[in-house]
């Protein structure tokens, strides 16, 4: 330390332009050299001396480059940024380089992994990226404007020998006028459960927002503890109340060691913990402990042989309303069979009438709002088989001749096809079942249940509003990562109106199911109605949300259509289309939708709820 100055060595000015972060790893033990993990445009490098030289892995690539990008933009806030913004290797046990976390690029919108592939060592190793979330707003999403995500670490928060990534997230750029923010911040712990595969868990532990973070001992028992910076820049972000802070890791001691190595049935379904919430908010903008979800991780069809047993690919997901529903993949050309009582909703692919094909069911539909379809089979079985006689209640689907398909089948548990009514939200929510055990990959299943919408994070216009919601699912293909959908649950009391909204800051197509309806066709006259969802009429389809939020200021009723819904029958499409059907975009990205939304009908004597499934397609599949 009292050396004037000290040596120093050029190790590379020519492979690199902007680098936005460094990391010294040692990767080969306490008598190794470290080494360097250069997180820049060109992606996530790592630098190590061998032989008497510098030498250059590169990892990988990061978030490509557009072609609308220009090498000459280095403001922050420009959106012209690509590559990588941060990374941290992960350690397994004794394999010090196990995999790689990154955020991509830089300010991030995306959390990556890399895991090795092909070359079980990691000299010379290829690796495999697998993107485990993307972060920010649409806008932000399109390389217009920095990502929430600004730090990546990895540190064994649990003690089990296998390293979480820790992500630090300050929050985006964009506020609410009053000051809180649009989205959630703070710090993400995700676990690895299947490294093979880039399966992930994820949890929320903290929601301060965080510009970065650090593990140590901290308060001397052994366990590694979490320290926080706030992320505050003038003219950037800066964050209404700065702070450094100590989070004390609570962990239980007796938690099971997770194999992230284990061999992978052949054409499974994985289910991890997905954005669990802690519960131990302190903001008044942060999110409730509703956020428990799982993620699906669902093998491609086109994968997998027709020649595979039937049933094989089934995974049962959740019982709401007295119906259970289940996930299923189906190859190429595989008959799907289906009572005359259950609902099948196709999430990708699709399904054709056995005996027609060009009779066909996909995710979106036939009809246009305020059309509506049933998901129960058209018609029985007329046609036994060849080996057995068909029940006259089974009806026979072929699932898609090129994709496969995968569905989600709900069934009734009262086998008399009679769809139960409930008094009360609580009376559905105290009969919710998470069918689906994620014991198997080491983990807790979370018991889904409903919350009241005024204590959500973005609820406050509901209060004392009998309105709630249970999230949900997230489906996404495991060897891509590509979301599909997600599925959650929502139930409305007699009369409530769940508000006009146009999803401007949302990327997907949404569609609804009723699964329960709250108000008997004898009540229906007038005015007074079945539960559905409304929409602009033709005329005012193109409206503003804005113009369309006038017309029910002044209560016109004939400037809107009206979709009443019974149970496992859902509304048909309500964004903007082209003629030919192709779905329209706004310019962030998004899809454009006209104002829209579920009103409850009257009930029963004042009283009975609605309850309804909302799928969320991807707006890219």
């Amino acid at each position: 330390m009292t050396a004037k100055e000290w040596p120093r060595d050029v190790v590379d000015d020519q492979n690199f332009t902007v680098i936005h972060e460094l990391a010294a790893k040692r990767l080969d033990g306490q008598s190794g050299l470290d080494s360097l993990l250069v997180s820049s445009r060109e992606g996530v490098t790592r630098l190590y001396y061998e032989d008497g030289r510098w030498k250059k892995e590169l990892i990988g690539r990061g978030e490509p480059k557009r072609e609308d990008q220009k090498d000459n933009s280095t403001t922050p806030g420009s959106g012209d940024h690509w590559g990588t913004g941060g990374a941290d290797i992960g350690r397994v046990g004794s394999d010090r380089y196990a995999y790689v976390a990154t955020i991509d690029p830089f300010h991030s919108t995306k959390v990556c992994v890399y895991t090795k592939h092909d070359d079980p060592t990691h000299r010379g190793s290829k690796w495999k990226r697998h993107v485990l979330d993307t972060y920010g707003t649409p806008t932000q999403q399109k390389h217009w404007g920095d990502g929430p995500g600004h730090y990546v670490t990895c540190a064994d928060i649990d003690g089990d020998g296998v390293d979480e990534i820790l992500l630090s997230m300050f929050g985006p750029l964009d506020r609410n006028d009053d000051g809180s923010l649009k989205a959630a911040k703070g710090i993400l712990c995700y676990k690895p459960i299947h490294l093979e595969d880039g399966v992930f868990a994820k949890w929320h532990p903290i929601v301060e927002s965080s510009g970065r973070c650090d593990v140590g001992n901290f308060y001397g028992n052994g366990k590694r503890d979490i320290v926080s910076i706030s992320y505050s820049v003038k003219d950037y972000y800066q964050e209404l109340h700065p702070a450094m802070r100590l989070y004390k890791n609570l962990t239980r001691d007796d938690l099971q060691t997770i194999s992230v190595s284990c061999q992978r049935p052949t054409n499974s379904i994985f289910g991890t913990v997905w954005e669990t919430i802690s519960g131990k908010e302190t903001e008044k903008d942060a999110r409730t402990d509703a956020g428990k979800e799982i993620m699906v991780y669902l093998p491609d069809p086109v994968n997998i042989s027709n020649r595979a047993p039937a049933g094989l690919i089934k995974q049962d997901l959740i019982e709401v309303a007295d119906i259970e529903i289940s996930v299923e993949v189906h190859p190429s050309g595989r008959e799907v069979k289906a009572e005359a009582n259950e609902g099948i909703k196709v999430l990708y692919g699709s399904l054709a009438d056995a005996k027609d094909q060009k009779v066909k069911r996909t995710p979106f539909g036939t009809n246009r709002f305020p059309d509506k379809e049933s998901l129960k089979p058209p018609r029985p079985e007329q046609q036994p088989s060849k080996k057995e006689p068909a029940s006259p209640s089974v009806y026979t689907f072929t699932a898609d001749q090129c994709s496969g398909a995968i569905i989600l089948r709900l069934t009734p548990t009262d086998t008399t096809d009679t769809f139960k009514t409930y008094r009360k939200a609580t009376d559905v929510d105290d009969k919710v079942q998470t069918l689906f055990d994620l014991g198997n990959f080491g983990l807790e299943t979370p018991k889904l249940k409903f919350s009241k919408v005024e204590k959500l994070w973005w609820g406050e216009e509901f209060t004392n509003v009998e309105f709630y919601n249970l999230t949900g699912f997230h489906f996404r293909f495991l060897e891509t990562k590509q979301h599909v959908a997600h599925m959650q649950f929502w139930i409305a009391g007699p009369k409530v109106d769940a508000r006009l909204h146009d999803h401007t800051d949302q990327a997907f197509r949404e569609l609804h199911t009723c699964l329960s309806q709250g108000t008997p066709q004898e009540q229906v006259s007038g005015t007074a109605k079945q539960g559905g969802m409304v929409a602009p009429r033709k005329e005012y389809y193109s409206k503003s949300f804005e113009d369309v939020k006038k017309l029910e200021e002044k209560l016109n009723e004939g400037a809107f259509d009206y979709c009443a819904l019974m149970p496992l029958e859902e509304h048909g499409k309500i964004w903007h289309t082209l003629n030919d059907g192709r779905t329209i975009y706004r310019k962030n990205g998004t899809v454009s939708y006209p104002a829209h939304a579920w009103r409850a009908g009257v009930g029963n004597a004042g009283e009975n709820v609605d309850v309804w499934m909302a799928l969320e397609f991807d707006a890219r599949v």
